[in-house]
C-alpha cells in the first residue's frame, strides 16, 4: 500500500480494508462529506500510525465496544472483524476513537519493519 511517500508491507487486501473502514460512516445515518487518510511516525519506537477520519455521524459508544467482533444480524456482519484479522496478519492493529455525532476516526498502528519511506 503506497500512502503518499510511505509504503506499507502488508496484504494487498489492506486497500479493501481501508475501503471497508471508510464505509463505516455510512452506517451512522449521515453520509460523510470528507474522508481523509494521513500518517504520522510515532516518536522513538519506529511505528507508523495511519489515521482514517471522516465527518459522518460517527460510531455510537455502545457499538464501539464490539465494533471489531464477529456479529450476526448487523449491517456488515463479519466485515469489520475480517478487516481487523487481515491487518493482524502483519502485526497491524486497528482501533476506533472517533466521537459520536462528529465522525469516525480509525487508527492503524504499523509495527517497525513493516513500512518505509519512499
Amino acid at each position: 500500500c503506497d500512502l503518499g511517500g510511505i509504503e506499507i508491507f502488508a496484504s494487498p487486501l489492506v486497500v479493501k480494508v481501508l475501503a471497508t473502514l471508510a464505509e463505516a460512516g455510512l452506517e451512522s445515518g449521515r453520509t460523510p462529506s470528507r474522508i481523509t487518510i494521513s500518517s504520522v511516525e510515532e516518536s522513538g519506537d519506529g511505528t507508523l500510525a495511519v489515521i482514517l477520519e471522516d465527518d459522518s455521524g460517527g460510531i455510537t459508544d455502545e457499538d464501539r465496544a464490539t465494533f471489531f467482533e464477529r456479529r450476526h444480524g448487523h449491517t456488515h456482519g463479519y466485515g469489520f472483524w475480517l478487516a481487523r484479522e487481515i491487518l493482524s496478519l502483519t502485526g497491524i492493529t486497528v482501533s476506533e476513537s472517533g466521537t459520536e455525532g462528529e465522525g469516525c476516526r480509525f487508527e492503524l498502528v504499523v509495527p517497525p519493519g513493516y513500512w518505509r519511506r519512499l
